[in-house]
């Protein structure tokens, strides 16, 4: 985006409005007045309309040379824009370090921009060396500046210990920032805390607000951690039919526990009447797609004859790919290999390694 305006001549505040117009070569024609003589806020935005091609024909290189002239002055917003054309590798050979020098610069400056991309370069290690310790400084800079998406990185840091003992505490605080502005990650990660939180105090009305509010952003976690909530009576009282229709919607949107979760309502009548086939269904969606409990119940009703005809060679082929720890369900499996021939024991083995071959694929 253009850099802010400050105090300047009246041509740069005509150039700065007419960008807010949208009038882009009026824009063009006032920034490229003051930035030929050395206004460096003026060189920065040249560049952007440059990169852009907004009211000029769009020139990487052109966009480069300005951001540089502004960056040479100290400039911060030039300073940002340069770094993420080295970062990128826009209009010059990508460099990560020249990208992180110029973030850094620009950072402790206070650009909120650069202080993020700091955050994640020093955390993923681009351009410097891997720091998880220099990754939260950076990220709680721009957090401070009031950043959603750091605030909730820094609460992830501290919910998860990332390079630092785990705080629930701290990681609640950021979390509420962030899930205050909106960010949908943010409010379910602190509606977690607020259930299941080991060092923290729990809150069960506050989990059911937050993870509400998920909801009305149509985020499948949270549906599938409300319905949890309605179909063991968590805060609120048990109320089968409202966890059925969460888990429905969550499974509708590809979530996996929320399809094996469908699938064993299903199975089980709650919340809605007895359906081996819907079962099958859903049981098989979360099944073909990972999910362990998925594999296990698809292999039971392979086993029962349930939804489909029975098959202990199917059976076990899915309840052993599930890789099973339980001591009462290695039990069961151990039982349904038994009903197997030697041919069959051994197609079932063959196709799990084909199974997670293509899963390392």
């Amino acid at each position: 985006m253009l850099a802010g305006m400050g105090v300047y001549a009246q041509t740069f505040q005509e150039s700065f409005d007419a960008f807010g117009r949208k009038d882009y070569a009026g824009a063009f024609t006032g920034f490229k007045k003051l930035a030929e003589k050395g206004n460096a806020n003026a060189q920065s935005n040249l560049g952007w309309l440059y990169q852009n091609g907004l009211g000029v024909v769009a020139s990487d290189q052109q966009a480069i040379a300005w951001y540089k002239k502004a960056s040479d002055q100290g400039f911060a917003s030039g300073q940002l824009k340069l770094g993420w054309m080295y970062d990128h590798g826009r209009g010059v050979a990508q460099d990560k370090k020249r990208a992180a020098v110029l973030y850094l610069k620009a950072a402790e400056q206070g650009e909120l921009d650069a202080q993020f991309l700091m955050g994640e370069m020093y955390a993923r290690g681009e351009g410097v060396a891997k720091d998880e310790q220099r990754s939260l400084y950076w990220y709680t800079k721009a957090a401070e500046q009031g950043d959603v998406v750091a605030q909730s990185i820094v609460g992830d840091i501290y919910a998860h210990g990332i390079g630092i003992a785990k705080n629930e505490a701290l990681a609640a605080s950021w979390y509420l920032k962030a899930a205050t502005q909106g960010d949908v990650a943010a409010q379910v990660n602190l509606a977690y805390l607020y259930g299941n939180g080991k060092n923290f105090t729990r809150d069960h009305q506050k989990a059911l607000y937050w993870y509400n509010k998920a909801v009305e952003q149509n985020s499948k976690e949270a549906m599938q951690n409300l319905g949890v909530m309605y179909l063991q009576g968590i805060g609120v009282p048990k109320d089968e039919k409202k966890a059925f229709s969460l888990f429905s919607k969550a499974a509708n949107l590809g979530h996996l526990a929320a399809q094996h979760s469908l699938g064993m309502m299903h199975f089980k009548g709650q919340g809605t009447v007895q359906d081996d086939k819907q079962a099958f269904y859903w049981l098989k969606k979360s099944a073909e797609q990972g999910y362990p409990d998925g594999m296990y119940n698809l292999g039971t009703l392979h086993a029962l004859g349930r939804g489909t005809h029975r098959d202990y060679e199917e059976a076990y082929f899915w309840m052993k790919l599930a890789d099973i720890k339980n001591e009462g369900q290695l039990k069961v499996i151990d039982s349904i290999e038994k009903q197997l021939t030697t041919q069959q024991r051994s197609n079932a083995l063959d196709n799990i390694r084909v199974w997670k071959l293509k899963v390392e694929k």
